[in-house]
């Protein structure tokens, strides 16, 4: 069974949590993946950071995750599973079962994880019926250069009227299957470039003690896109001690020759894998055909975002 994680669950969670493994990359990169004080703190004041649970199965065998859902998002995060082992258990099945159940009581629609394709987690998020609908490749940078030509255009940090302009980018640029699962942004957040009057990229920026995580979207139209980004990573002056991280999903891998071209190395990648969740019907109503996947009750329906 699969409960909310209480205080008395600390010397547990400190004992394994060693042995975890972090599936939220950006999170791992840039920030130090602390799951005893998360777990803590959520304790106390339950809603205000990741909820963390706890799998108590047979023998005494026991075993910790952590989600990430903000309020009102159709999307949930797998962020933290220890111990590592817990994926070569007979009945880990139930802890994912489990964590759907409460991520769809929190509002959320899909559950989704992060891993390098054919690691062990990766296997097990397969065998639980997590199915691939992106990949990602994260670039790095310590030492921007210097930057000797702006790009064309203006390129300026967000401000909160451009959030109509950059969702709408993104409803250009993402793919619809993905925008179902991973909806256009919700908060003016990081850089825009626009050029002849139009917007033509959006950089999304968060940092952390340990690193910087961008994600760009760029029209295939933008011009200088090398320079944009030479311009955004000097001004954010990463360091050896707390790189730059570029992550670009496959949908914008023409990015890749261009990041390198501005000096970045690539660093590795995985496999974006969601889980539908799945919601009971309240009221009894006839179906009017069989479910679709996995032979579950119906699903409730995707929430468009425009």
């Amino acid at each position: 069974m699969i409960r909310p994680f209480e205080l008395h669950d600390l010397a547990g969670l400190r004992r394994l949590a060693e042995h975890g493994l972090c599936l939220d990359t950006r999170l791992a990169l840039t920030r130090e993946v602390r799951s005893l004080p998360t777990a803590f703190w959520a304790s106390l004041f339950p809603g205000i950071l990741a909820r963390t649970y706890v799998w108590d199965g047979p023998h005494g065998a026991e075993a910790y995750a952590q989600l990430r859902h903000g309020e009102g998002s159709p999307l949930a995060r797998l962020m933290f599973l220890a111990p590592r082992q817990f994926l070569d258990a007979r009945d880990c099945g139930s802890l994912v079962e489990g964590l759907l159940r409460e991520a769809g009581r929190r509002g959320a629609q899909h559950l989704l994880a992060e891993a390098e394709e054919g690691s062990p987690v990766f296997g097990y998020l397969r065998q639980e019926s997590f199915a691939v609908y992106a990949r990602q490749a994260v670039w790095a940078l310590d030492q921007p250069r210097t930057v000797r030509t702006p790009p064309a255009g203006v390129l300026r940090p967000q401000r909160a009227r451009d959030l109509l302009t950059v969702r709408s980018l993104y409803a250009a640029v993402v793919p619809a299957l993905i925008q179902q699962v991973e909806p256009a942004p919700r908060e003016a957040r990081g850089w825009v470039l626009f050029q002849e009057g139009d917007l033509v990229g959006s950089i999304d920026v968060q940092s952390g003690p340990r690193g910087i995580w961008l994600e760009p979207f760029f029209h295939p139209a933008a011009r200088d896109v090398a320079e944009a980004m030479h311009s955004i990573l000097a001004n954010l002056r990463p360091t050896d001690a707390r790189p730059a991280y570029v992550c670009v999903r496959s949908y914008q891998n023409w990015l890749g020759p261009i990041l390198e071209e501005a000096g970045l190395t690539r660093r590795g990648e995985q496999a974006v894998l969601v889980r539908r969740i799945v919601v009971p019907i309240s009221e009894p109503r006839p179906l009017s055909a069989p479910a679709i996947e996995h032979g579950a009750t119906r699903a409730t329906p995707i929430r468009g975002h425009g």
